[in-house]
């Protein structure tokens, strides 16, 4: 970068440096304030992460240490070796005892280099002329807002990062497994979000965070319903999650949510208050009463819904950003992924080409904002028009994009096809394919699929209703 646009001061990180040698208790106040990266000169920074290094590790930052350290991790030569950390440690510096406005002032500098950087690789842009204005214009709207949201970079990290917490998280998930089992209740998975259907969850082991997670089908499969009742479950546990829609409206969602909860029995037989119903309703006092209470239910549950006709990967990446900082959420879901309108300029761009980087976005979305993202897709027409009914694979998304290389899941809903779609049963058999997951086993769980209501059952039997990949072929 240009001498013109990064501010710095050398003495000042040399100042903090020498100062936590000379108290170490102060870096517990430090650590969230400021990173290794805000640091000018790189091997401070390595210092300053070593030094961190060795508290978690329970050892005392001194400069014997931090050169063990340096040694173990082959960065000897980064932070200047014996001679430099000496120099360091034995600084004269001037200390107020407010460590914290000594690394405001590192941080405030680190941010000035950051902007100045952003408007240069923004200058060259527009000085090539090889791209839209209005394409830079959104690039540069989303990286000022994560600018001022504090997420502009990412830091280095070593094995040892975060271990502490860790091991506490696990040290808990312990315990909470131990109680459920003497309390005779089913496990379930601490590692990540669960998708409400337990036999699917053996397989996936929870949704995690950075994962990008796929739901592909044919047509009026039950994706939409499969993504809503997700979100329904989680919310249910009091987990919020961002809902995007490019295809259902806030209306139509807010129905089939209604709907989903309005299921009752009479003696031994099912009823549901479906579309139809709600077309013409004709209700008895009961009936409105258990929908009152349906939708004062559905209100207190935190699910975040944008209904937009367009959303482009930009606006969405920066409303997500915005409903985990305001809100919390722990999973966006996107439905569906073919939707997603291409920046400016790009509109001639050949259909795969503008999936691939959606597909590519979302992934990079589910990393920077450490969550998972799930999304529904299309498959390619062949799927659609193959009238041997055969399952889909991951061969069908091809034509899709890079989904297939980006997603860490990918899910397939099949059912089987009929002549006339009258001839539906009420209650339906279909498979949840699970045809890639990089963190476990791929599989068929069975499912039952109540059209009336919109939503997905577990068949109820006495074993798990999992199929090995072996058997999904054909």
């Amino acid at each position: 970068m240009s001498e013109e646009v990064a501010p710095e001061n050398i003495e000042l990180e040399r100042n903090l440096l020498s100062a936590i040698f000379t108290r170490p208790e102060v870096l517990a106040e430090l650590r969230d304030a400021l990173k290794p990266h805000d640091f000018y000169i790189r091997g401070h920074g390595v210092i300053y992460a070593l030094m961190i290094l060795a508290v978690d590790q329970g050892l005392t930052p001194d400069t014997a240490i931090i050169l063990d350290l340096a040694k173990r991790t082959d960065q000897e030569a980064v932070i200047g070796g014996r001679r430099e950390l000496h120099f360091i440690a034995n600084w004269k510096a001037a200390w107020n005892d407010q460590p914290l406005s000594y690394a405001e002032r590192i941080r405030e500098y680190a941010r000035l280099r950051k902007l100045g950087e952003l408007c240069l690789t923004k200058e060259a842009s527009t000085r090539s002329g090889m791209l839209p204005s209005a394409y830079i214009a959104d690039e540069l709207n989303l990286e000022l807002q994560q600018f001022l949201a504090g997420e502009f970079t990412s830091e280095f990290q070593t094995l040892g990062t975060g271990n502490a917490e860790y091991l506490a998280q696990l040290k808990s998930d312990a315990r909470e497994v131990a109680e459920l089992k003497a309390a005779g209740k089913p496990l379930r998975s601490m590692r990540g979000l669960s998708i409400g259907l337990s036999d699917a969850n053996r397989y996936l082991a929870g949704l995690r965070n950075g994962q990008f997670i796929v739901i592909a089908a044919r047509p009026a499969c039950g994706k939409s319903a499969m993504a809503l009742q997700v979100a329904e479950s989680l919310a249910e546990d009091g987990i919020p999650v961002g809902f995007f829609s490019l295809e259902m409206s806030q209306d139509e969602i807010r129905e089939r949510s209604l709907i989903r909860g309005l299921t009752y029995t009479v003696g031994e037989q099912l009823f549901t208050i479906c579309n139809r119903h709600l077309s013409t309703p004709d209700f008895t006092p009961s009936q409105m009463a258990m929908i009152e209470r349906r939708l004062d239910r559905l209100a207190r549950l935190p699910i975040y819904i944008q209904d937009c006709g367009t959303l482009r990967m930009a606006d969405l990446r920066l409303q997500a950003a915005n409903l985990k900082a305001k809100h919390g959420v722990k999973l966006i879901i996107l439905d569906y992924l073919q939707l997603l309108t291409e920046p400016p300029g790009c509109e001639r761009q050949p259909m795969v080409q503008k999936v691939t980087e959606f597909s590519k976005g979302l992934k990079a979305l589910a990393v920077d904002l450490n969550l998972p993202v799930l999304a529904l897709s299309q498959l390619n027409r062949a799927v659609e028009t193959d009238k041997d009914n055969r399952r889909p694979v991951l061969s069908d998304l091809r034509e899709s994009g890079a989904i297939e290389q980006d997603a860490n899941i990918v899910m397939f809903l099949h059912r089987q096809r009929y002549k006339h779609e009258n001839d539906r049963p009420v209650m339906e058999p279909v498979e949840l394919i699970i045809a890639k997951n990089r963190n476990g086993p791929t599989g068929i769980v069975d499912l039952l699929w109540h059209r009336e209501s919109f939503t997905f059952h577990q068949i109820a039997r006495d074993e798990p209703s999992r199929r090995d990949r072996a058997d999904s072929s054909g």
